[in-house]
């Protein structure tokens, strides 16, 4: 009983706040510039990796699907077709979708680049401060990451148990970062434009299933129980 009054004093929606404060966002840039770091896949056809943004709108290549990040960081569609509540709400999604997908012993996802850790030597500004393990391929599964690649024309693979994954941040500047046994390590990746948000949720979820107890904390901040009602038709 404490727990869930913690959990309902502790949670705080910023979109559903301003729907009623109706405060405005005007900057320099549209609303909707960057947005694509976070969000990866369409409400309507539900691809991946299919959305740009155009002006202040977010648009999916794949299905011509449109929606406007309006002055209030409201989400505005065309009429008829599917329109997540809020920004918060379709990153939810993407993460219910990735709880799914993970289920699956088939579940894969690879980018090829180069693992680091930090250099100890001397302090040195980013990316200078990174020191190579391997260069080749990551891949990331339901039995955690690996690392298959080479160092001086020698093999140099990894492996990070998922029980010991607990996520993989992903940073703005276009790597993921992430400890394992109380060492960091970055993954940067080939295409430093690819959104990697979809690593983050998969490396979380994937976590989940060999940690009950994240699991179900888990449960109680992304509502997992909302499935796919997810869209309001515009």
């Amino acid at each position: 009983e404490i727990y869930q009054k913690m959990l309902a004093a502790l949670r705080y929606d910023d979109f559903a706040y301003n729907r009623e404060a109706h405060n405005a966002y005007i900057g320099k840039r549209p609303n909707a510039d960057g947005i694509t770091r976070i969000l990866y896949r369409c409400p309507d056809c539900r691809r991946v990796h299919t959305l740009l943004v155009e002006g202040d709108a977010v648009v999916c290549r794949a299905c011509g699907y449109r929606v406007r990040v309006n002055e209030y960081y409201e989400l505005i569609g065309d009429a008829g077709r599917p329109v997540p509540a809020s920004i918060d709400e379709w990153y939810k999604w993407q993460r219910r979708c990735v709880a799914r997908e993970i289920q699956s012993p088939d579940f894969s996802l690879e980018a090829s680049g180069t693992l680091c850790t930090l250099r100890t030597d001397k302090l040195v500004r980013s990316p200078k401060n990174r020191l190579p393990l391997s260069v080749g391929k990551a891949y990331l599964t339901p039995s955690g990451l690996s690392f298959r690649g080479e160092k001086d024309g020698q093999p140099a693979d990894f492996l990070f148990e998922a029980k010991g994954l607990y996520s993989m941040t992903y940073s703005t500047k276009g790597f993921l970062e992430f400890y394992y046994n109380n060492e960091y390590y970055m993954l940067v990746p080939e295409d430093g434009a690819h959104c990697l948000v979809e690593w983050t949720l998969a490396s979380e979820e994937i976590h989940n299933l060999y940690d009950e107890k994240w699991r179900e904390a888990c449960a109680d901040v992304y509502e997992y129980e909302k499935g796919e009602h997810y869209e309001q038709i515009g």
